[in-house]
């Protein structure tokens, strides 16, 4: 029998040790180098509207065949950036050809390369789509808060008018027993006398509606409201009314007819809407609804009103997921041939969780001054889920019906950020061309503290407006929170755009006022500043735009209301001020 020959444990550690070698070295290259990587693009941007524009997209890992693709940072929606075709030139570049939607999300975007083998990689943040010809919304750099305000005395636009209130401008506390209260819209009468409709705040956590009368000098009106009973010959200036124990708020719907009365709609404080109309003495009309009053009924918290050239009165609000406009006879009765008993209810959004929000309305004549009358309503719209919003605007016929021939099935959305971008003004200007004010928001990608004014013009039948310096524009105060943006247009057709400006730190809080030249740019001419704004704090402890802005139709002066703080930590006190035109 022959001896079995042991083996060696040091030839067996060899032998395994050169066939993993073996095995290691025959694995594929594109396994043993690892993932696809994405580092870089050239241009690493492009305006909204860019067509056939070549990026540089480099790397490695990429083969023959790769593909790219865009996303909006974080997730899986091409936001609007189209990859037209993808050219391989060597392992670490191709070029993408990409079309961005006039319509495109504003934000940062993702970039990914996959090969025709499925393996890819993706970079972040390598691109930006910025706003076509409106400047560029991406985050604007912390600034210092404001030590001072920019009220100019000189008799030029944009400073204040010193012979209202002597200063420029005044500030009150209505009503026996008021501790406070702001402004929330104002109008300018015939014989340069401005009315405001302002909540005036009660103990107890109540509120009702006030609606006061300033002299042209800024002094109340003692031949307008409630009587004084220290002197009965006289009135106090304004006149306060009550409709439940709760919050009563007159919010923004606020108009002159022709014959000098005045219609005030909001919400009463357990949440039905009215319309309220007074005599040009500021007593309640008892020919209208019931004794002044005409309940809207349904839950609401705020509305917006127009007049038709009938005298017929639309209030437009949002309490759900809807818009919802409402219209009055003269009387203060529902109109029965609009919509479904006087009312109309529309969704923008296309989607049963999706909101349409109503912020503002106007009436357009289709054909411009001998057509029929449209409804113009601006606000937002969207996913109710995911929290963001397009600024959206919509028009219906005198019947209430969707005007289809107005943008797309009655409906234009205009994408700034894409994350709470809202129109809250709406005019139509001498050319019959739809302008609108709002907000943008970045609060996504640039924290908390940032949202900016913005303008978009659109013609007549929706579309947006080039010559109006792209069609679409954004201003930013003090790189902070803009907030409360409302709208009016001079005679001249220049834009007035009036809203709060906080500081980066929120520290600091003035009104702020921007004139824009017809073509979309600043007017320099406006304020000493030569960048077309004008801010104000008026009593140093913060002042904001509760309220709208008007313009007198006698003289052509701008006034805007709201709410001021005297000190730190007074309430606050309704507040209007006076600019020259």
């Amino acid at each position: 029998m022959t001896p079995r020959r042991r083996i060696s444990p040091i030839l067996i550690a060899l032998v395994a040790f050169f066939s993993l070698f073996a095995i290691i070295r025959f694995i594929p290259a594109s396994h043993a180098q690892g993932q696809v990587q994405v580092t870089a693009s050239t241009p690493a941007s492009a305006e909204q509207g860019t067509v056939n524009l070549n990026v540089k997209v480099n790397g490695k890992g990429f083969k023959n065949g790769a593909n790219a693709k865009w996303f909006v940072t974080g997730t899986t929606d091409t936001g609007g950036v189209t990859v037209n075709s993808t050219t391989f030139v060597s392992s670490t570049e191709v070029t993408a050809n990409i079309t961005v939607a006039d319509t495109a999300v504003i934000a940062n975007f993702d970039i990914q390369v996959t090969n025709s083998d499925g393996r890819g990689g993706k970079g972040t943040e390598l691109f930006k789509v910025v706003a076509k010809g409106g400047g560029n919304a991406s985050c604007p750099p912390i600034q210092p808060a404001p030590t001072t305000d920019t009220r100019c005395y000189a008799a030029l636009p944009g400073c204040l008018d010193s012979t209202f209130g002597a200063v420029g401008y005044v500030h009150n506390i209505v009503g026996s027993g008021a501790t406070f209260g702001y402004a929330r819209t104002v109008v300018i009468q015939a014989d340069n006398k401005i009315v405001v409709a302002a909540k005036a705040f009660f103990p107890a956590t109540t509120a009702d509606f006030a609606l006061i009368r300033y002299n042209l000098d800024g002094s109340l009106d003692t031949s307008f409201g409630d009587v004084n009973l220290s002197n009965p010959s006289l009135r106090l200036g304004y006149t306060i009314t009550s409709f439940t124990t709760g919050n009563d708020d007159p919010w923004a719907g606020l108009l002159l007819q022709s014959d000098g009365k005045i219609v005030v709609t909001g919400a009463r404080g357990d949440r039905h809407l009215v319309a309220v109309r007074y005599s040009p003495d500021g007593v309640l009309d008892a020919t209208f609804g019931n004794g002044g009053i005409a309940d809207l009924g349904d839950s609401g918290t705020r509305s917006v009103a127009a007049l038709q050239a009938d005298g017929k009165i639309l209030v437009v609000d949002g309490p759900n997921s809807v818009v919802r406009v409402t219209r009055l006879n003269i009387n203060g009765s529902f109109d029965a041939t609009f919509g479904s008993g006087g009312r109309i209810t529309f969704n923008a959004s296309g989607s049963k969780r999706g909101l349409t929000v109503g912020w503002a309305v106007a009436t357009q004549r289709v054909p411009a001054t001998t057509g029929e009358e449209r409804i113009v309503v601006a606000g937002y719209s969207g996913d109710g889920g995911n929290g963001g919003s397009l600024w959206t605007v919509m028009r219906f016929r005198s019947n209430g019906a969707t005007d289809t021939n107005f943008s797309t099935n009655g409906v234009v959305t205009t994408t700034f950020s894409g994350l709470g971008d809202r129109a809250l003004g709406v005019k139509i200007d001498s050319s019959n061309r739809i302008v609108t004010a709002g907000l943008i928001s970045l609060n996504g990608p640039c924290g908390t503290y940032v949202a900016d004014y913005a303008v978009v013009r659109y013609t007549q039948d929706g579309q947006i407006d080039g010559s109006f310096g792209g069609g679409k524009q954004i201003i930013d105060v003090y790189g902070g929170r803009d907030d409360n943006t409302s709208l009016a247009l001079q005679v001249d057709g220049k834009v007035l755009i009036y809203g709060s400006a906080a500081s980066s730190d929120d520290s600091e809080n003035q009104i702020a006022l921007v004139r824009l030249n017809t073509d979309g740019s600043r007017d320099a001419s406006f304020g000493l500043q030569g960048n077309g704004v004008v801010t104000l704090d008026g009593y140093g402890s913060g002042t904001h735009a509760y309220a709208n802005l008007a313009v007198s139709p006698v003289d052509g002066k701008i006034v805007v209301a709201g709410a001021t703080n005297l000190a730190t930590p007074s309430p606050f006190s309704i507040f209007v001020a006076r600019y020259l035109p």
